[in-house]
């Protein structure tokens, strides 16, 4: 999954209504890769990205790779020590610029093959089961350079406010029934 960020987003596309949009694994899933990734199938212009998240799983350890297009360079969240997760990282770091060079061999804007490495220092959970509330809200909070500080005593609130996100939001099919729920008497 790769998901794309946006700090300003007057510059995106009217596809984009939060700032985000989630490129499904459908859409990657293509025999040409040159293709998967163009404008025509993600209707999105790379020059206008800011952030691209990669979320990645190994052996049930998550980390998120951040392609920072503002500051050229690959940010590492990552809540476990590095040396257990280097190698991994190093391979998807170089998996994502190849299919960048294949996929935007035209863009003039960066040399992907340039950017350096940089691991963010991001708060660690306690319990594994937090794992996914975590990594959501580093997403979320991440602002190029850190994200917010949080810890366990705040998850409660997290999850709550996560929960009304996805049951408001507009796309959500169950929408019309939780706000009838909620203006109901």
């Amino acid at each position: 999954m790769l998901i794309l960020g946006y700090k300003n987003v007057d510059t995106c596309s009217e596809n984009v209504d939060t700032g985000f949009i989630e490129l499904l694994m459908t859409w990657l899933i293509h025999t040409d890769i040159s293709d998967c990734l163009t404008v025509r199938r993600t209707r999105v212009i790379l020059e206008n990205v800011d952030y691209v998240f990669i979320p990645c799983s190994v052996n049930n350890q998550w980390f998120v790779v951040v392609v920072n297009f503002i500051a050229k360079k690959f940010d590492i969240l990552n809540s476990e020590p590095a040396c257990t997760t280097g190698q991994y990282i190093e391979n998807v770091i170089y998996k994502i610029q190849r299919l960048f060079i294949l996929a935007f061999w035209h863009s003039e804007k960066f040399n992907i093959r340039e950017f350096e490495t940089n691991y963010i220092d991001v708060p660690k959970q306690n319990f594994r089961h937090d794992l996914g509330i975590f990594y959501i809200q580093f997403m979320h909070t991440y602002d190029g350079t850190s994200v917010q500080k949080f810890g366990n005593v705040d998850l409660s609130a997290l999850r709550t406010k996560l929960l009304f996100q996805l049951l408001s939001f507009k796309s959500n099919k169950f929408y019309s029934k939780f706000i009838d729920l909620l203006t109901s008497p």
